[in-house]
């Protein structure tokens, strides 16, 4: 197995500044000598990393259209009223605030001493559904809504978003629309899928769909089944509980759900592939070449190189929301390494904007 660094693409005045800020990026990644692939790696994440026991406060937030979410506050010893830095993080498609990933991204800021939420989508929290509608990558609705939230009850702490899988996909789709009016001042994204029919075509390889493709589809049809009697109200949940791919799931609720006249509508709208240059705030993406969900044919290096703010480490290996190291890969991995040091930057200099041309200037 190849030892490399990660590959850095950046504009050069955000390039030079991560790698003097973030020591990481400068090291050779060492993978799990035994975990061979970006499949077995992902995999291995779900099996054998562990779950770090932290304790939430949860906080539900009524939409406008009188449905609700929850928001999962980290509470400890180290849990500020006045934080120099609240962490937001974004879980992937399946995902909640108890996931074993989440929870580590979430220990690492408690180490550092941040503010930390874990935002739930709807469906995907303790939680009930209160109207016949989930969530998905291309609306920001409920995005918005969040950081409005904590910027009311955290004013005076700037925010750190951290997108995980989909939850990179809403983040950057959010951060593209809002422009300079994003009320985030830095983002990270990890194993972001960067164009959907990319990632579904993967998925819809054959082993892709053994492993992958058929167990993501069977929780999302499960959160359907948990909230059935709201869902039936409007949709035809006996057909959508049929589907056996996400590109099925998709097509028969999610793409009729948010308003798209096809399932390619919705997909085009979801991937941030071409949708950099309009990302005004800095953003810090790592993404594996080897990540069955998330090909590297669609990163979008040519737009990151000619970007101010958005930056794209790439590992030869990690798989999906894993870069998995050490012998026994079941704590602290190579993503919560970057995350830490990424966040300290961000405590140690405050929130940053970059030109082209220019170092990056603080804000404070």
């Amino acid at each position: 197995m190849a030892l490399e660094r990660p590959r850095l693409i950046a504009g050069p005045a955000f390039r030079t500044f991560l790698l003097d800020c973030c020591p990481v990026l400068r090291r050779r990644f060492w993978p799990t000598f035994w975990c061979l692939g970006g499949r077995l790696q992902t995999l291995l994440r779900f099996l054998l990393k562990s779950k770090p026991l932290l304790t939430y406060r949860t906080e539900l937030l009524r939409t406008a259209d009188g449905g609700q979410l929850s928001l999962d506050w980290l509470e400890g010893p180290n849990q500020q009223l006045n934080p120099q830095l609240t962490v937001l993080l974004l879980p992937g498609l399946t995902s909640n605030s108890r996931e074993n990933y989440i929870l580590h991204l979430a220990a690492q800021a408690q180490l550092l001493n941040c503010k930390c939420v874990v935002f739930n989508y709807r469906g995907c929290g303790k939680e009930e559904l209160l109207t016949p509608r989930l969530y998905c990558a291309a609306n920001t609705e409920d995005m918005s809504l969040v950081v409005n939230h904590i910027r009311s009850v955290q004013p005076s702490s700037p925010i750190l978003a951290v997108g995980l899988s989909m939850g990179g996909m809403l983040l950057l789709n959010f951060l593209a629309e809002q422009g300079h009016q994003t009320g985030v001042d830095a983002a990270m994204t990890i194993s972001v899928p960067w164009d959907a029919f990319t990632s579904t075509a993967s998925l819809e390889e054959p082993l892709n769909k053994l492993l992958f493709n058929r167990m993501l589809t069977r929780l999302l049809t499960g959160t359907v089944r948990r909230h059935r009697e709201v869902l039936e109200s409007k949709y035809d949940v006996d057909y959508v509980l049929k589907a056996r791919t996400v590109w099925e799931y998709d097509e028969r609720l999610i793409s009729i759900m948010f308003g798209f006249r096809s399932n390619g509508d919705y997909y085009h709208a979801a991937s941030p592939f071409h949708k950099v240059p309009a990302i005004l705030v800095p953003v810090l993406c790592l993404n594996a070449a080897d990540d069955p969900l998330s090909p590297e044919c669609a990163f979008p290096v040519e737009a990151i190189q000619t970007s101010p703010c958005v930056a794209l480490a790439v590992t030869e290996h990690g798989g999906h929301l894993a870069f998995l190291e050490g012998v026994f890969p079941c704590g602290e991995s190579f993503m919560d390494r970057l995350f830490r040091e990424f966040a300290s930057m961000i405590l140690s200099h405050g929130p940053l904007h970059f030109s082209a041309t220019q170092s990056p200037v603080a804000n404070r």
